[in-house]
């Protein structure tokens, strides 16, 4: 996903979901006008957002055809292509669309309609007209004359992420979580995260074997987006057996998921390592052993040991569970670098270091310096047991 600025990131271009037309694929034919087409500049807002594709949209005859590959990059739905009957299937929850290219016949969750025109085919590129768009999906659709710009609106807002051969959706509002599971397969409600997006949402699907998932969505949000919530939900046989969420300010890191074959999860204050069968295996308290009242950042986990990084403090440190030995990392750099790791508060607080892997009984960091030129290594030994 793609190519709409950052505002325009997990709103749910549903919108779009009609202009999936499959494009693109080579000698497709049926819908064919002549190349040369009366082509303007057209603007197309989604939510009151400006949506920039990187091919043209077409107006002709009153009409606004849009580009289906680019379309295609930011749609929240999913498409299945069938070269030999020409037909893509379009797969969001609560919604099927069966288009068969050439004919102006459809299926519409199982039953016929009928579209006014079949889609517009140019240059190896499929184009939708923007009215059928509007018809089939019950958006709303608005075409200011004056300034050329196209305006879409939709209620109905999902986030969508892909694994294989499953498709995973939430929706915005109600948490709803779907996934559809086969080719042309309906999308079968499992579930609901509790969510209060407050902006920019998008999906992502971890897998861990065919039965276990740990699924996030996250929000950015506030000005200049200071705000990053992680709303976390555990997948086992596709029903959701656990939720955590956890809030940051003024940083932005992934949190670690995995321990070797286990889903990790955390709400800031706690970890959880977590089994096959949805139970926990091992728990951590954050603030207990890291002693900073704030929220945690997991950046690595290992056999015994955690490193962790206090969303506001910012200096990553590395426990040793068992004995609650605690090192904060940024202590072994020079006396240079520790005055800038504790005093820096650009792009955040804290030293720069990352985590790079456990090679040879080492932890290995890179990080970059305003002090030295390239790259820079920090290597932690490991104690030997």
């Amino acid at each position: 996903m793609t190519k709409l600025t950052r505002a325009l990131l997990g709103l749910g271009l549903g919108a779009a979901i009609a202009a999936i037309l499959v494009a693109g694929h080579d000698g497709l034919t049926g819908g064919g006008r002549a190349a040369a087409q009366a082509q303007a500049q057209v603007s197309i807002t989604v939510d009151g957002y400006f949506y920039d594709p990187a091919n043209t949209p077409i107006l002709e005859g009153g009409r606004v055809y849009l580009p289906i590959r680019d379309m295609s990059e930011v749609l929240q739905a999913h498409i299945d292509w069938d070269n030999t009957d020409k037909q893509a299937t379009v797969t969001l929850p609560g919604r099927q669309l069966v288009l068969t290219l050439g004919s102006t016949t459809a299926l519409v969750d199982g039953s016929q309609a009928t579209m006014s025109e079949t889609p517009l085919l140019q240059g190896n590129r499929i184009y939708l007209p923007l009215r059928i768009t509007s018809e089939l999906f019950d958006i709303e659709v608005d075409w200011t004359q004056r300034s050329h710009t196209v305006s879409i609106a939709q209620s109905a807002h999902y986030a969508m992420d892909e694994r294989g051969d499953a498709v995973y959706w939430v929706h915005r509002e109600s948490g709803d979580l779907f996934v559809a599971r086969e080719a042309g397969g309906s999308a079968v409600k499992i579930g609901t995260l509790e969510l209060d997006i407050r902006r920019n949402m998008s999906l992502k699907v971890e897998t861990y074997s065919d039965s276990l998932q740990l699924v996030t969505v996250s929000d950015a949000y506030g000005e200049p987006m200071l705000h990053l919530d992680y709303y976390t939900g555990l997948l086992v046989d596709d029903r959701l057996v656990k939720q955590s969420n956890v809030s940051y300010y003024n940083r932005f890191a992934d949190n670690v998921n995995r321990y070797k074959d286990l889903p990790v999860m955390t709400d800031g204050r706690m970890l959880y390592l977590v089994n096959a069968e949805g139970d926990v295996a091992r728990s951590y308290d954050l603030e207990e052993l890291a002693g900073w009242d704030e929220n945690y950042y997991i950046a690595g986990i290992g056999e015994d040991y955690l490193l962790v990084r206090p969303s506001q403090t910012g200096l990553l440190t590395y426990i040793e569970p068992e004995s609650g030995e605690t090192t904060q990392l940024y202590t072994l750099l020079d006396e240079q670098e520790q005055e800038y790791a504790l005093h820096n508060d650009v792009p955040y607080r804290g030293d720069h270091l990352r985590f790079a892997g456990e090679t040879g009984g080492e932890l290995r960091f890179t990080y970059d310096s305003i002090f030295k030129s390239g790259e820079q290594e920090l290597r932690f030994p490991l104690p030997v047991a």
